[in-house]
């Protein structure tokens, strides 16, 4: 019976002896601050990802790191993980380098990618380490309406699982799981792109009737933004008389907003074009006459200012 005893001691004095690592691990908010859609430029930030590990085996080299992410809060739409402001969606990636090179997902959810395998070298008993994770906004979201959006990785969808050595982040067998919590925010504001053409009233001789010219101009505004668009006087500075240059000659034309040369446009109320955007293209016709007038000959010339108000 004493032998027994004994032995038992010593099985519990070994277990107590043993020692393996405990990590923690705390992400940073990812925040992309304002986010130009209708610019269709992609967004990027970057959070850091802090990791301290402590009561390390000792002779231990490295510590692996396997850190999975889920959809998020937003969900995944056509394979993109979706922020949310009110019934609005904005996609964003998560990635580990500075490129799209690198996707990160978990391995619950392989399409979003693989798990972010981060390597922390280890010295003595403890490891500390501050790493990056890369997010994307991706460009052609123009439809995205205004808000500030935001998704929450947390609990499952912020896992890292560790372990002493090396761990297969494929199938990360015998690790233990640290969770982590981050937020990824972003905000669309009103925004408006306006693109113009010349008008082009061509050659003539004696200006005996009236002389027609069109052009347009496009405007893509965020979802929702209303918006109104003035054509000044020029060089007249008085939109009710326009005036083309050539010198010190002069010839007399106006610009409309309707086919039939009826509805000056102008700066005042009344006289401007309004809309309000859906993330696409609309276009705007610009009519243009040159009246009977008598005319000396030269090139003729005014350049007139549009401003779009929003």
């Amino acid at each position: 019976m004493l032998r027994i005893l004994l032995a038992a001691a010593l099985l519990l004095l070994s277990v107590s002896l043993a020692q393996a690592a405990v990590c923690t691990v705390q992400v940073g908010d990812l925040a992309f601050g304002a986010v130009d859609t209708i610019g269709n430029a992609a967004a990027s930030a970057t959070a850091d990802i802090d990791i301290s590990c402590d009561s390390i085996t000792p002779g231990t080299t490295a510590i692996t790191i396997c850190g999975n992410m889920g959809e998020g809060s937003g969900g995944v739409v056509s394979g993109v993980r979706q922020s949310i402001a009110g019934q609005g969606t904005l996609g964003f990636a998560l990635y580990s380098t500075s490129g799209t090179t690198a996707p990160v997902g978990s391995t619950s959810s392989p399409d979003l990618g693989a798990p972010y395998q981060i390597d922390v070298p280890v010295s003595g008993t403890d490891a500390t380490l501050t790493t990056q994770i890369y997010g994307i906004v991706p460009a052609s979201q123009s439809t995205t309406p205004v808000g500030d959006y935001r998704a929450d990785l947390t609990g499952s969808d912020a896992v890292f699982t560790y372990a002493e050595g090396t761990l297969n982040c494929s199938a990360p067998v015998g690790g233990t799981d640290a969770e982590a919590s981050f937020a990824v925010t972003a905000s669309i504001a009103a925004n408006c792109d306006l693109e113009t053409s010349d008008l082009n009233f061509g050659t003539a001789g004696i200006i005996g009737e009236n002389i027609d010219a069109d052009t347009d101009l496009s405007v893509t505004c965020t979802p929702g933004t209303t918006y109104g668009i003035a054509i000044d006087g020029g060089g007249s500075h008085d939109p009710a008389n326009r005036v083309l240059r050539s010198g010190g000659d002069t010839v007399s034309y106006g610009l409309y907003s309707d086919v039939g040369r009826g509805d000056l446009w102008g700066t005042a109320s009344g006289t401007m074009v309004s809309g309000s955007g859906d993330g696409t293209e609309q276009r705007y016709g610009v009519y243009g006459r040159i009246p009977p007038q008598p005319a000396a000959p030269g090139a003729y010339a005014d350049t007139v200012v549009v401003t779009i108000t929003y």
